[in-house]
C-alpha cells in the first residue's frame, strides 16, 4: 500500500516553492524549482510543519510545538528548538502569513 502524505503550508522563497510535507510519521521540507521537486532537509520537529514562512530573508518551518528549524538559503538548515515565549507557547495556530 502506499503512504498518503499532504502539505500543510507552501511558500515562496528565492523563486521556488517550499513546503513541509508529512507522510507516514515522517515530516520533510520539499522544494519546487519549477520542474521538479526534492527533499532539501527532514527537520528535528514534531509532526507536521504547521506553518513554513519566509521572513527577512530566511525560511522557516514550524511544528505545532514552536519548534522551529530555519535557512538563509533555502540548502542549509538549522534547527532552534522551543523558541516561542512561554506566555504564547501553544496559541501559534496560525492559518497562514500574507506580506503586503
Amino acid at each position: 500500500s502506499q503512504a498518503v502524505g499532504a502539505f500543510v503550508n507552501l511558500t515562496v522563497f528565492e523563486d521556488a516553492l517550499y513546503g513541509g510535507r508529512f507522510t507516514a510519521g515522517t515530516t520533510v521540507i520539499r522544494k519546487f524549482d519549477g520542474s521538479t521537486w526534492s527533499t532539501v532537509t527532514t527537520p528535528v520537529l514534531s509532526g507536521l510543519v504547521s506553518l513554513i514562512f519566509v521572513d527577512n530573508g530566511s525560511i522557516f518551518a514550524v511544528d505545532p510545538l514552536e519548534n522551529v528549524t530555519v535557512s538563509v538559503d533555502g540548502t542549509t538548515w538549522s534547527a532552534l528548538r522551543n523558541v516561542a515565549p512561554a506566555a504564547v507557547s501553544g496559541q501559534l495556530n496560525t492559518v497562514g502569513v500574507v506580506s503586503i
